[in-house]
Order: C-alpha cells, then sequence, then structure tokens
C-alpha cells in the first residue's frame, strides 16, 4: 500500500472568522454548545471547523473534557428541516422544478 500525503487545508482567516461568528451566536442563543465547519464543496477541503467552548491547547489548566471534545465530528445532530430549503434551491438550480411547482 502506498502511503498518501496529508495536507491540512484550514484557512486561518476562514478559521477566525467561523470562530468568532460561532462564539457570538452561542452567546445570543445563550446555547450550551455549538460547532461550525465550512467546506469547498469542489474540492472537499475542510477550511474551517470550530467548537464552542473551546480551550487553548497551549494552556491546558483550563481544558476541561467537555471543552477538548470536537462536537463537529463527535456529537450527533439531526438537521431535520434546516436542509429543505436547500433542497429546493438545488432543484431550481438545476431545473428540476419550477418557482410555481408545489413540492
Amino acid at each position: 500500500v502506498e502511503p498518501e500525503n496529508i495536507e491540512l487545508s484550514i484557512d486561518l482567516r476562514i478559521q477566525a472568522i467561523a470562530y468568532k461568528a460561532l462564539k457570538s451566536a452561542v452567546l445570543s442563543y445563550k446555547a450550551t454548545s455549538g460547532s461550525a465547519m465550512v467546506v469547498d464543496v469542489t474540492t472537499g477541503e475542510v477550511l474551517a471547523m470550530v467548537n464552542s467552548p473551546s480551550f487553548n491547547p497551549n494552556d491546558m489548566r483550563d481544558a476541561a473534557p467537555y471543552k477538548r471534545r470536537n462536537r463537529a465530528i463527535t456529537d450527533l445532530f439531526e438537521p431535520g428541516s434546516t436542509l429543505k430549503p436547500l433542497a429546493i434551491l438545488a432543484g431550481l438550480d438545476y431545473g428540476a422544478i419550477d418557482a410555481d411547482d408545489t413540492v
């Protein structure tokens, strides 16, 4: 088996923007936690992956286990109806449905 090269695709600028937006949303909605991922859909590259609460990996003294968990990939979440508008938009974009169609 040939070894494969693994390259980090995280964009630090996008990561910082995503973290700031997520932290603000968690505070605004008084949520116990939140996660966000930004993915380049053409390449599949993960450009940002953030969680709140989070921790500073350089200072593990404040890194309680619940803060260290990467919720974006370990926690289950059923998106439910949040994806329905995206499916409708894709149908419109590909011409599979018209604006007057009942879906």
